[in-house]
């Protein structure tokens, strides 16, 4: 018998709800909780275990022996449309019930289990579905089924991944969206049933249409959008939500509390309508020290106070660079009547454009660049503290100019991951300046200069300077001066830094930097786990890993007379290609954002790119496996190309990192960078239905190879996620990343060849 159109249908969907769900939820758990690349490293791993778990667990137990395999996907599938909203409300609330305030970071056993809660259902759910589907799809017993599966799984995955992130996440809410994704899949539930069904079946079908007609009814109404706003006042308790809207890089919400207006990008602070200390500080200890401030560069924050405070010095022009036009407009629309507001003077020139792009191409030269960005929480946002960002900052400089920036810090005491972290910017600046200064306090400032004797702490010197200039202030005066730059406090900061230990440059492919912030976002969980990532140094992690490889190879060489050697093998490589391809995707959105800025746009089309590839694979290796007759040496013979790849990785973020591009040439270069995963994609899609062929010649069961099969793949991508952006990118870089990569499918290719060489009647 065929398959029915509204399988394919169904199998579709499972794939667009996948990809779908996962980017909207994934949003919604950062800007809860305030996720950085190791928040996403856990939410996704706990997605893919998800996932793994019910694959490999419930449905090689399950799939094989249902008898009405139609109507428990059906099933399954309202309970997804029920899920998907309920786990966004979820996430909003779910702070204020454990009376988790806004801006307090919240722990990480907490953060775990609200990120499961959230996530590990609705990835349990999709994994079974997708052994479920194998079964149901399948016309004999045979692995072509489960590549038809994967094939179409992939298609449904490249579309969700292409609409949601390119156009609905720009026009729609996430609660939005999450109810689309129940429509189709309650009208995938509806319809998947056969017109001659079971009394209990037709009890199902009429749920579903029920649903339907009430998610309509809802729609109509506008008691979706009613349901938002209501669950976003509950997730920001004790402030009043102006304006919370999704732009290409990020949600901005817009809150008010004691007539003070508050701006959050992703859930983390950006600004407020009156914070006239860090906008003093921010300006003053980088423009008095500039004899003549005519041209002054300011990357991010010109919508508060600080460009009043500029504007106080006799500037020609104040190119303010700001990445989201969404900042600026909203900006405008709530701050246009405070009287600090600047951003109409006929001097303060708005340019939405990436700071770095903004600094390679710009042929003007600058008395003062003033970086007003957050602490190198992201990889993103590091490579504004990086020996090359330094290089070029140098560039545009005149004689006497000056630059500064800030950090988070401390008062009164610094620990030791604090004074590492500030000591590998301290020493990163100083290696490209003449002159690095930093003001202690809760924030440091540095400051740094092309020449010596340009900056001075002297509390009476910069007092003097001020009065020489007539700028008056509020906090940046003589008795707040005279405590904050006391010696006692400037020598114990630069006696902490010294002491801290040895550190390395931070670079734009080693975000070390990135680490140590990281190091710190964890003490606030608990100081056991920073003395863990701690303990995880270049030299151990490598020593590990190198002993992990010869272990694997060890342990699997000594069964290669064994029976199921060959399947075994295949199971480990398919493994380690999970691992792998998940790093690949990882390591290209992190080079990506590095090369050419947070696009996030950009992450949509490298998302739909691997898909692409993983549907193209899938299909062309599937058309052909029932001709394929030695399908162990065709598995391993794709091994040399996933063996491969790393290497090419490496070799293409060098010489994109190297290439002049800009303008037109550099938006050329990203839209071939982005099709890069394309080729990851495609060998992924060909190695997933030969692994399963090999493997079923040994069960003979559909349910139990796709089963084991995808919870391998799932696993090995689940370990990669975890690992990766937590540990190997900032602690080894984004180039030795590639290298181990490419070793540790190279223990596995050797592997492989060492079951082909055996004489055995096994495929």
């Amino acid at each position: 018998m065929g398959v029915k159109k509204t399988t394919i249908y169904s199998l579709l969907v499972i794939g667009i709800t996948a990809i779908s769900s996962q980017i909207i939820l994934i949003r919604e758990l950062f800007t809860a909780f305030y996720g950085n690349e190791l928040s996403f490293g856990f939410i996704l791993a706990l997605w893919l275990l998800g996932g793994a778990v019910g694959s490999g667990f419930l449905g090689s137990i399950f799939a094989d022996k249902i008898d009405r395999k139609l109507p428990l996907f059906s099933a399954v599938q309202v309970l997804l449309s029920i899920l998907i909203p309920s786990s966004i409300i979820f996430v909003r609330i779910t702070r204020t019930l454990f009376g988790v305030g806004v801006g307090e970071i919240i722990g990480l056993p907490a953060f775990l289990a609200n990120s499961g809660l959230a996530l590990f259902p609705i990835s349990l759910g999709l994994g079974f579905l997708f052994v479920l589907g194998c079964k149901i799809i399948s016309e004999s017993s045979s692995a072509v089924g489960i590549g038809r599966v994967y094939t179409l799984e992939a298609i449904g995955a490249m579309i969700g991944g292409t609409v949601t992130s390119l156009v609905l996440i720009r026009y729609f809410g996430a609660l939005q969206i999450a109810f689309m994704l129940s429509f189709l899949n309650l009208l995938s539930a509806a319809f998947i049933l056969p017109r001659q069904s079971a009394q209990n079946e037709k009890y199902l079908k009429t749920i579903s249409l029920l649903l339907i007609f009430l998610l309509a009814v809802f729609a109509i109404s506008g008691k979706i959008e009613l349901m938002d706003k209501k669950s976003l006042e509950f997730k920001w308790a004790g402030f009043k939500v102006l304006k919370s809207t999704d732009s290409i890089y990020g949600r901005i919400t817009v809150t008010e509390k004691d007539t003070q207006f508050n701006f959050f990008n992703n859930g983390l602070f950006l600004f407020s309508s009156h914070d006239p200390l860090s906008s003093e500080e921010a300006v003053h200890f980088s423009l008095i020290f500039c004899p003549d401030p005519k041209d002054v560069l300011l990357i991010g924050g010109g919508s508060t106070q600080i460009m009043q405070e500029i504007l106080k010095y006799p500037v020609s022009t104040v190119d303010y660079v700001e990445l989201d036009p969404l900042v600026i407009s909203l900006s405008k629309e709530f701050l246009k009547n405070e009287p600090f507001y600047r951003l109409d003077d006929p001097r303060v020139n708005i340019i939405n454009e990436d700071g770095r792009h903004f600094i390679q191409d710009t042929e003007k030269s600058y008395d003062a660049v003033i970086i007003n960005l957050p602490n190198p929480y992201t990889a993103q946002i590091n490579r504004f503290y990086t020996e090359e960002f330094f290089k070029e900052v140098k560039k545009i400089l005149s004689e006497n100019a000056v630059v500064s920036f800030s950090v988070g810090s401390s008062e009164n005491y610094l620990s030791r991951e604090q004074s590492l972290f500030l000591k590998t910017i301290f020493e990163t600046a100083r290696a490209e300046f003449q002159e690095v200064k930093i003001v202690p306090g809760d924030t440091a400032y540095f400051i740094l200069a092309n020449k010596k004797g340009v900056i001075s702490l002297n509390p009476e010197d910069i007092i003097k300077r001020l009065e020489q200039r007539g700028i008056k202030t509020i906090y940046v005066r003589d008795y707040y001066l005279f405590s904050k730059l006391s010696d006692e406090r400037i020598d114990y900061l630069y006696r902490a830094i010294n002491q801290a230990g040895g550190v390395r440059k931070n670079m734009d492919f080693y975000p070390v930097s990135y680490f140590y912030d990281m190091v710190l976002w964890s003490t606030y969980f608990s100081f056991q786990l920073s003395k863990f990532f701690m303990f995880f140094t270049r030299k151990v992690l490598l020593c590990g890993t190198f002993f992990f490889f010869a272990l694997l190879f060890i342990v699997f060489l000594t069964r290669r007379r064994t029976k199921n050697f060959r399947r075994e093998a295949t199971l480990l490589a398919l493994g380690t290609t999970g691992l792998s391809e998940i790093s690949f995707e990882i390591l290209i959105v992190l080079a990506f954002q590095i090369i050419y800025g947070y696009l996030y746009y950009k992450i949509g089309i490298i998302i739909t790119s691997f898909m692409f590839g993983l549907y193209l694979g899938s299909l062309y290796i599937t058309r052909k496996l029932t001709t394929i007759s030695r399908p162990y040496k065709t598995y391993t013979i794709v091994q040399v190309f996933v063996f491969i790849y790393p290497l090419i990785l490496l070799l293409a973020f060098k010489v994109f990192a190297s290439s002049p591009f800009g303008g037109v040439s550099r938006g050329l270069g990203a839209n071939i960078f982005a099709v890069l995963p394309f080729i990851a994609g495609f060998v992924g899609g060909i190695q997933y239905p030969l692994a399963n062929k090999i493997c079923f010649g040994s069960s003979g069961a559909i349910g139990k190879t796709a089963g084991i099969t995808y919870a391998v793949d799932l696993l090995g991508s689940f370990v990669g996620a975890l690992l990766l952006s937590s540990f190997f990118v900032p602690i080894v870089g984004i180039s030795t990343t590639c290298i181990l990569l490419a070793g540790l499918n190279l223990v596995s290719l050797a592997l492989l060849l060492a079951g082909v060489k055996r004489n055995s009647a096994s495929p």
